[in-house]
């Protein structure tokens, strides 16, 4: 059926009576051509719910997207060099902006784990590389000047552990912000170490490794009873310019 033979169909005279007809096209199907395209919608069952290629905006419209049952949904790019950007725009409303969201809830009892995200970057067998960042978080005020303060935090990476207030029951493994496993082989130049802190690269220098909402002692990470009496138990070391130091850890009692 030639384009404008089926431009006839659906939208003449026929369109009334052939409307709730399923239609099958057996062979490549294009609308416009290079450079001269058309709009194309498509309609839901729910009211305004479509999907709508837009030629202008050369953009496709959709509210949601789910992979076939069983499937995995795969989102990949075809040039190497190019990756996957999710609201990478400048957003112009005074709004709580959220760049994206993933909450994946549990309906049933779990005998496996969840994860909210799993990042793996890999170099494959025989290739080398320069680095592997599983996950870089660099939150960036710009501009300068005075102008533009920020009443809030500026925080990289926030964890925060939660239960209802209501929930009694027990959670065995360990609760935890940050878990450190080292799985590594080989030979490593700079470490394994669970922090590594560089020299700070603007004007504002770092002023300590911990910082404590409360006052030493009143701290739930801190005491400030007297230790000297108590047996000495082991140190934790740090490594500052390549030298080692050791903070020494006293037994509770």
């Amino acid at each position: 059926m030639a384009l404008g033979d089926m431009r006839w169909f659906l939208g003449g005279p026929l369109a009334g009576k052939y409307k709730d007809r399923p239609w099958t096209h057996y062979n490549t199907f294009t609308v416009g051509r290079d450079d001269h395209g058309h709009d194309v919608k498509f309609y839901g069952a729910t009211s305004g719910k479509y999907m709508l290629w837009d030629e202008s905006a050369d953009t496709l419209y959709v509210d949601t997207i789910s992979s076939l049952a069983a499937n995995h949904l795969a989102l990949n790019t075809q040039a190497s060099d190019k990756n996957v950007r999710i609201n990478s725009k400048t957003f112009t409303s005074d709004v709580s902006i959220v760049a994206a969201q993933i909450k994946p809830a549990a309906g049933v009892t779990l005998t496996n784990g969840i994860v909210g995200l799993e990042v793996e970057p890999r170099v494959n067998d025989t290739f080398g590389g320069t680095s592997i960042h599983g996950i870089y978080a660099a939150p960036w005020k710009r501009g300068t000047g005075a102008a533009g303060n920020l009443s809030g935090d500026m925080l990289a990476i926030e964890g925060k552990l939660q239960s209802d207030s209501g929930y009694t029951g027990t959670i065995t493994g360990p609760a935890a912000i940050l878990r450190a496993v080292n799985s590594l082989h080989g030979t490593v130049t700079t470490g394994p170490v669970v922090i590594y802190a560089n020299q700070h690269e603007g004007n504002v220098a770092w002023t300590a490794l911990l910082e404590g909402a409360q006052a030493l002692g009143t701290h739930s990470l801190t005491t400030n009873s007297d230790k000297t009496a108590n047996a000495k138990s082991g140190t934790l070391k740090v490594r500052f310019n390549n030298t080692e130091y050791h903070i020494q850890l006293y037994a509770a009692a």
